[in-house]
């Protein structure tokens, strides 16, 4: 029993000394990439900056072009034009399918107005059962 407890503190000691390892280590590997991405967005931002300012000094509109761009920023574009597009079919559909439901809503009711009128055509005349039907006299 007393072997058992003082194992205990010994492995959980070691867990956390693992965790805080990796966590570690996963933070460097992300500041690194993030360091890049930043110095690669920074060169982006001058030559942006040169190109407005070109366009001041001389005048005449500058097209730009972008040549190394983000692959992640490019990844995100192309899932939002994917998804924009996705959009758009869903949206018609739900516009023919709203059509559709308004003509449905509107051949019921004429069908309700219909069989009334035929139903309200075919009762018989009901008499009143409390008098007789005898002739004038």
């Amino acid at each position: 029993m007393k072997a058992a407890s003082m194992t205990t503190p010994w492995v959980r000691f070691c867990a956390m000394a693992g965790a805080a390892l990796v966590v570690s280590l996963g933070a460097q590997v992300k500041a690194e990439d993030l360091d890049k991405r930043v110095d690669r967005l920074d060169k982006q931002v001058h030559e942006l900056h040169a190109i407005v300012f070109q366009a001041r000094d001389t005048g005449q509109p500058v097209t730009v072009k972008t040549e190394n761009a983000d692959p992640a920023a490019a990844a995100l574009t192309s899932r939002m034009d994917d998804l924009e597009a996705s959009l758009k079919k869903v949206q018609g559909t739900n516009e023919l399918l709203a059509h559709d439901l308004v003509q449905a809503r509107d051949a019921l009711a004429k069908e309700r107005t219909d069989r009334a009128a035929q139903d309200s055509a075919q009762r018989p005349v009901a008499h009143d059962v409390a008098r007789p039907l005898l002739p004038h006299v």
